[in-house]
């Protein structure tokens, strides 16, 4: 697990509930700050195919944003077992 923190606009109770659907953006932000709302979405996808999840955690508004991506433990390797000829 890894995390991420700022001290940036935070989130709204309603951001969160929609952080990572498809094409949300924050009405705070949406004529101010670029982007299409895939990001985070994309992210989700990519961290769920994998075993993963990410979490966000905010104060609220103006309180910064702390990002978490926990992804389990690649599985176990051995090396190839090699018989020998008798």
């Amino acid at each position: 697990m890894f995390s991420v923190q700022d001290t940036g606009v935070g989130l709204t109770d309603e951001e969160s509930a929609h952080l990572g659907d498809r094409f949300f953006r924050g009405s705070r932000h949406a004529t101010t700050i670029s982007g299409s709302g895939l990001g985070l979405w994309i992210a989700k996808a990519f961290v769920g195919a994998n075993g993963g999840r990410i979490d966000a955690d905010s104060a609220g508004a103006n309180q910064g944003t702390t990002i978490a991506i926990a992804l389990p433990p690649p599985p176990e390797t051995h090396p190839p077992v090699t018989v020998a000829n008798e």
